[in-house]
């Protein structure tokens, strides 16, 4: 797991929880396809 930032982590309250799991999906997504 990746470091979370201040900054980012004020922003993830801003989103609501289904546009949290679509962003953690998306970013799980392309881990696996090994982009950054």
């Amino acid at each position: 797991m990746k470091e979370i930032d201040p900054e980012s982590a004020f922003r993830w309250l801003r989103l609501s929880p289904e546009q949290q799991l679509e962003i953690r999906h998306y970013i799980k997504q392309r881990e696996q396809l090994g982009l950054p």
